[in-house]
């Protein structure tokens, strides 16, 4: 349309005249072309001028919904000028707008010209820089495409200006005026020149794609990354959630191609490896500049252990069984106290997995000396004996190795603050728990959030604990009046139990082992699942921090413990068909905090906002079918040990592991199915349960009956086992 416009213009020269070309009959030049070019002007600044403005207008209208992503009625009428765009540039389309009125239409008035062909030359050559600078479309092919069409027309217009010369220099006349050399010179085939033009545009056209490819490559490749990016936990600054930053490695001219490292990782292959290889990569996904050395990674020479200790910054062992028995484990040890490295002495309270206690560590290093001789570690003088050495391994708190998820959180983080001291208590990581914005609690549903019994010792201290670190109000025995975000309303009437949203049972040693009061919290507990109340478990978890001021026991004692164990009624009744809220104490009693008050009431937001619905509330849903296998399971050891016997001891506190004690009363021999107070087994796991051992009795049938218990307290085990370690990662 705009050319049309413009034909209005163009005129046919004659020697004496000029006609129209767009209608002959009309002699540029009159008043009748006059009209005409009245018209066409009139047309063009109404038409594609007043279009370029409009538009102007209402992108100027809606820029700040637009920049702001904010969607608005006048943003979406005209969504279809600038949703190709990228935000900023969102105005792209009044550039291409003019581009055309000047290229289609304005170049028209010097048509046919080698002013239009230069002109519009540079032109394009100019909107082919903007274009591949600016990349303003979205996707990636859009910008590639436009780039590829803007460097086709340039290629157009400079072949037209080759073609639009050789109309003058092909004149026989011109040619016939000039020298061989000049017609060398100046003088080009058409056939020639069209092939260099189609070429020269498809060749690059096949070039731009393969390179566009290429991006797109690099670009995805580069996509993945920040995705993978975004979704690492950094450890960051608490002043200005900046993330940390490995301090600059020193730099040895005695050893200009050596590595140096800020933290080595000591450790037995055969209880550490897979705990070293987790803390490695946390640690790099906290803090990607930070240089760990792990022997699978970068060890090179084994006989040169010490140098590798000498290379680093600070040194982290990994207590496990089997550490102090290993001479390369004891000689970097042994170079770390000579070296006076900075020690970070890490324990696992898991003796199944291998941990070991400060006492046991201390016990093994008095074992190790006796092999200095065998080692060879006599012959350099000054060698650190049992009590240095371990004095050296403690000189700072030792930190606690953990495997459930938030746990775990604290600990990378106090790894991390001690290797890098002037990060100590000023960070945290990245949705750690403790970190996040906590909710107000929500009101009860009933009167009161939570029952605690007189009965069950600790449980009303843990609520006033709680309160004190998550900063709840505590209401004792004062019912709700408010549906508004409430204080926790506590209350230690047993009347009142029909009333709570739960009914707390806080799991220690004294839990089960306090004789008539646990058979009297047994009752309590009972009314409540009759009444449906829901039974909140709290388990104080073996650890550092003064859990044994707490009474902190295995999970595998509540089955167990020679004073008492958890009554087979509970058990059959579903007791403990949901994890216990984990309790630790130390740096990892705030994490214990804010789960217990999550599991408590805090409000559903809050439980997406921590990410935990899944590892404490969502748990009950997610084990229904554990629960229904752990009660058959319990019946069955009944039947099978009332077939066998008759009952002995009640049922109440004589318990081991979920049944009660019973003995086989025939006349040749006597099967005991209880539970043995001694060791975890390896194949019982976390639980701390120790099975009977299959096959004992000394007759075939008392064998296979026995072996039959055996089978369902094994089955009964591993069900505990995998609901404890539910949290774990």
């Amino acid at each position: 349309m705009i050319r049309s416009f413009a034909d209005a213009f163009s005129c046919y020269e004659f020697i004496d005249s000029e006609w129209l070309k767009a209608d002959v009959a009309i002699q540029c030049g009159t008043r009748e072309h006059d009209d005409a070019k009245a018209l066409a002007w009139a047309a063009i600044l109404f038409y594609p001028v007043g279009l370029l403005v409009l538009n102007a207008a209402l992108l100027f209208a809606a820029r700040k919904a637009i920049l702001s992503g904010r969607s608005t009625t006048l943003s979406r009428s005209i969504s279809f000028l600038y949703r190709e765009f990228e935000p900023h540039l969102f105005w792209w389309e009044l550039v291409e707008m003019l581009r055309r009125l000047v290229l289609v239409g304005l170049m028209v008035l010097a048509q046919g010209s080698m002013l239009q062909l230069v002109t519009g030359t540079l032109l394009s050559a100019v909107f082919l820089l903007f274009q591949v600078q600016a990349a303003p479309y979205k996707e990636m092919f859009d910008d590639f495409l436009a780039s590829a069409s803007s460097f086709g027309l340039v290629a157009a217009f400079i072949c037209a200006y080759a073609f639009k010369d050789h109309e003058l220099v092909g004149l026989r006349d011109l040619q016939d005026r000039m020298s061989i050399e000049q017609q060398d010179l100046y003088i080009v085939n058409q056939l020639t020149l069209t092939a260099i033009m189609l070429g020269s545009t498809l060749g690059s056209l096949v070039l731009s794609f393969i390179l566009f490819f290429v991006q797109l490559t690099i670009e995805g490749q580069r996509l993945r990354r920040e995705a993978l990016a975004s979704k690492a936990r950094r450890l960051r600054h608490k002043a200005d959630d900046k993330a940390v930053t490995a301090p600059q490695l020193p730099f040895s001219s005695m050893m200009p191609a050596a590595k140096f490292f800020h933290l080595f990782l000591s450790h037995v292959w055969g209880t550490g490896q897979d705990q070293m290889r987790i803390i490695k990569q946390r640690l790099l996904e906290m803090i990607p500049d930070l240089s760990v050395f792990l022997d699978v990674d970068d060890l090179e020479e084994i006989g040169n252990l010490e140098s590798y200790i000498e290379r680093s910054s600070s040194v982290l062992v990994y207590c496990s069984r089997g550490y102090f028995a290993s001479k390369n484990c004891m000689r970097e040890l042994v170079s770390s106290t000579v070296k006076q490295k900075a020690m970070i002495a890490l324990v696992d309270m898991d003796a199944s997995r291998g941990g070991l206690t400060l006492e046991e560590v201390q016990a093994q290093l008095v074992e190790a000396d006796v092999f200095y001789d065998k080692w060879a570690f006599n012959n350099e003088p000054g060698a650190p004996r049992a009590m240095l050495l371990y004095e050296h391994l403690t000189i700072y708190e030792p930190i606690e190795w953990n495997r459930i998820g938030h746990f775990q959180d604290v600990t990378m983080r106090l790894i991390a603050e001690r290797t890098l001291p002037d990060a100590a208590g000023t960070t945290y990581v990245d949705r750690e728990i403790i970190s996040q914005k906590r909710k107000p609690l929500s009101p009860p549903t009933a009167s009161f959030h939570v029952y605690c019994s007189k009965l069950n010792p600790g449980a009303n201290e843990l609520i006033e604990e709680l309160c004190g670190k998550c900063g709840f109000e505590l209401n004792v025995d004062a019912g709700a009046t408010t549906k508004m975000p409430s204080p926790l309303y506590l209350t230690t009437e047993a009347a009142s139990v029909a009333k709570c949203d739960h009914m707390l049972l806080y799991l220690t040693e004294q839990t089960w082992t306090r004789g008539a009061a646990s058979a009297s919290l047994y009752n309590e507990l009972m009314r409540a699942m009759d009444m449906d109340v829901h039974v909140q478990l709290a388990h104080e978890m073996p650890g550092v921090g003064g859990q044994e001021v707490r009474s902190a026991c295995e999970f595998g004692a509540f089955f167990s413990h020679p004073d008492g164990a958890t009554p087979v009624e509970l058990l059959e009744r579903g007791i403990y068909s949901e994890i216990a809220v984990p309790l630790k104490g130390g740096a990892w009693r705030e994490a214990s905090m804010v789960l217990m008050g999550i599991a408590l009431g805090m409000s559903k937001d809050a439980i997406a906002d921590a990410g935990l619905g899944s590892d404490v509330l969502g748990l009950r849903e997610s084990t229904q079918m554990l629960v229904a296998r752990a009660k058959t399971r319990s019946l069955k050891i009944n039947k099978l040990a009332k077939s066998s016997g008759r009952l002995l001891n009640s049922r109440m506190m004589s318990g081991r592991a979920g049944v009660t004690s019973y003995t086989s009363t025939t006349a040749t021999e006597s099967v005991d199915i209880s539970v043995t107070n001694a060791s975890l087994s390896a194949d019982a796991g976390s639980s701390g349960l120790e099975l009977a051992s299959p096959g004992t009795s000394s007759s075939t049938a008392a064998k296979a009956e026995h072996d039959d218990v055996y089978i369902a307290q094994r089955s009964f085990v591993e069900t505990q086992t995998r609901m404890n370690d539910g949290l774990k990662v």
